[in-house]
């Protein structure tokens, strides 16, 4: 297994316009199409024709997530019919799609398309809740030039801004085997000659200094010579640029068409990255040894009470490198052996980052926040008493660090640990004064 594809491994573990409405099917979707999403006067039958997409609403389900999805085709061909096996997919998952048709080349040029894309964006984020959606749940994807489409978006904030919308409102990025450098259909349009590899303002990766919205890139082992390599450069830039955010799932024996045509497949590695990205972390009780409230996310983070020695050592065996106790002296005080020696012996660092009747200091969050964000090269424990101040510290970490919803954020809190109310009061208070 490459580097690339053991990324998606661990991101796997952590797992007004009217229409034709069509009723409910066989998988638990109504579908209702060809709706215009341009709402300026369009003096060009083409545009007409083409600036048209597809709801598909999960029956029964309200509220919920969706992805807009932008068709292949090397943005000269392809329709957005050929998403449906998305949809299906997605939909008999409680998540919606809207398919999109866009204007291709050589009748419209650079950036006509990518205009097209941002306002079936804005379409969605106006008139998804009719349809049941959540518009605080708007995710974007796209195969080939789809994903040139979707990251275009999210980098280059200009687009989105056109309509009043800041690309931080995007819930994430998925794109599956775009280009990340100047498109070639863009380079051709412009006579570019062949083989001339170019970055300027129409390459997503030309804005990647400034951290985009969170983002799972894919793309196959046996993919378009280069897409590979230009998808590792996206991601390399974007850690560069501090998007802790930004993950890459490379699949090995899957190539440019079968990376989306497998899609549909219940046990498609795609998908299920594509499903645990929008499901954020998943936090599980477990057991080691006699300790207390233990929880753990994915292999990488586990949330605890106070272990016994042999526990320590148990969690050693797990792979734990760091054990960060949230204790205070007095409370150390009352434990029968020497933490840190013990922790020290078994060969993990011990830190000590006591949290008691004050809330913690911004500079005492940092650390904490750092030692999670680098959780994926180093496994931490996070401990104290019985995981209540453990689960406060997850809490705000996920809403301040990881911008999520505020009612997400303190219930991933009570799942990791957190259950005083005075806690929970710290963390609202500091999660909603760092939104400001």
């Amino acid at each position: 297994m490459n580097t690339y594809a053991k990324i998606g491994a661990v991101l796997l573990a952590v797992l007004g316009c009217v229409g034709t409405l069509q009723q409910a099917t066989a998988q638990g979707f109504t579908k209702t199409s060809d709706i215009a999403y341009r709402s300026e006067p369009i003096e060009s039958d083409y545009a007409r024709e083409q600036c048209k997409l597809d709801v598909y609403q999960p029956d029964g389900v309200e509220g919920y997530p969706t992805i807009v999805f932008f068709h292949g085709g090397g943005l000269r061909a392809g329709t957005r019919q050929s998403g449906e096996l998305f949809a299906r997919r997605f939909t008999a998952e409680g998540i919606g799609v809207v398919l999109v048709s866009y204007r291709l080349s050589p009748k419209a040029t650079y950036p006509a398309y990518v205009e097209d894309a941002a306002a079936s964006v804005a379409w969605t984020f106006e008139h998804i809740a009719g349809y049941g959606g959540d518009s605080d749940q708007i995710y974007l994807s796209g195969h080939s030039a789809g994903g040139y489409l979707t990251l275009m978006l999210g980098m280059d904030k200009r687009y989105l801004a056109e309509h009043g919308i800041e690309a931080s409102q995007l819930a994430g990025l998925m794109p599956i085997s775009g280009q990340t450098i100047t498109h070639s259909t863009v380079r051709r349009e412009r006579e570019t000659p062949e083989g001339i590899i170019t970055v300027d303002e129409a390459a997503p990766v030309y804005y990647a200094a400034e951290a985009g919205p969170p983002c799972l890139l894919i793309c196959g082992g046996d993919d378009l010579p280069l897409r590979a390599d230009e998808n590792r450069f996206f991601f390399a830039t974007q850690q560069n640029a501090g998007n802790k955010r930004v993950s890459y799932l490379e699949v090995e024996k899957r190539d440019h068409d079968t990376i989306y045509t497998q899609i549909e497949n219940p046990d498609d590695e795609v998908a299920l990255a594509m499903l645990a990205f929008m499901r954020g972390p998943s936090i599980e009780s477990t057991k080691v040894g006699e300790t207390r409230n233990v929880t753990v996310l994915g292999d990488r983070i586990y949330f605890a009470g106070q272990p016994s020695a042999d526990d320590l050592a148990e969690f050693s065996r797990l792979g734990v490198e760091t054990v960060v106790n949230l204790k205070q002296p007095p409370e150390m005080a009352r434990v029968n052996f020497d933490e840190r020696a013990t922790v020290e012996a078994s060969g993990m660092k011990y830190l000590n980052v006591p949290i008691g009747g004050d809330p913690p200091s911004d500079e005492t969050l940092g650390t904490l926040f750092d030692l999670l964000s680098n959780s994926d090269e180093n496994k931490v424990l996070l401990h104290c008493g019985s995981s209540n101040r453990v689960g406060y510290i997850w809490a705000v970490y996920r809403g301040v660090h990881d911008g999520l919803e505020l009612e997400k954020a303190i219930d991933e809190g009570k799942r990791a640990g957190m259950r005083s109310e005075a806690l929970e009061k710290w963390a609202r208070d500091y999660i909603a004064a760092q939104s400001k």
